[in-house]
């Protein structure tokens, strides 16, 4: 029995350790680079400076995320989510990307982008956050699809403790989704 319990615990471990070294995201980065709001600048196929949650670390799902120079808002691209199946359950296992930008409590921002969007549901959500904690912000639930550039801008101040503004996306549903010109600046 001894041996039994011995082993099973070996596997828990081993399960905690694996799933502890997940990747959760893939990103390219170049700290030239601001927070690269337009997609502008990629590396190996990607944008820079963005924490895109892909096929290979949402771990199911078909999808591509790609940028497209043919459809744009401004720039010379954008960011394309092209959606044959996929999780609902948003954060990373579901399509989309993340970014945090430094922030002081009190700081005001304005926080602007445009989307198209053919059949998904997606959300966008900004908030503070800290090492342990998040203040959730503006939320933008969507399944409304949009054949035009659509502008949505938001207004977040950062909550005390708090020391990081997060710009997260999520595609929920399957379809063909834009995005494009993320602005993000403090107000105050």
């Amino acid at each position: 029995m001894k041996k039994i319990s011995k082993i099973l615990s070996f596997v828990c471990i081993a399960l905690v350790a694996n799933y502890s070294h997940a990747q959760m995201s893939e990103s390219e980065t170049d700290l030239n680079i601001d927070y690269n709001g337009g997609f502008e600048f990629s590396k190996n196929n990607k944008p820079v400076n963005w924490l895109l949650y892909t096929a290979k670390t949402t771990k199911s799902g078909d999808f591509d995320i790609l940028l497209d120079t043919g459809e744009y808002k401004a720039g010379n691209q954008s960011l394309h989510f092209n959606v044959r199946e996929c999780s609902d359950k948003g954060g990373r296992f579901s399509p989309g990307f993340t970014q945090e930008i430094e922030a002081k409590p009190r700081d005001r921002y304005k926080i602007s982008y445009w989307v198209k969007n053919s059949n998904t549901d997606f959300v966008i959500k900004i908030s503070g956050v800290s090492a342990f904690k998040n203040d959730l912000g503006p939320i933008n639930k969507s399944n409304q699809s949009y054949s035009d550039w659509k502008k949505f801008e938001h207004e977040y101040t950062i909550a005390n403790k708090m020391n990081r503004l997060r710009f997260e996306l999520n595609i929920l549903k399957p379809g063909e989704f834009w995005i494009d010109d993320i602005q993000i600046n403090r107000v105050n």
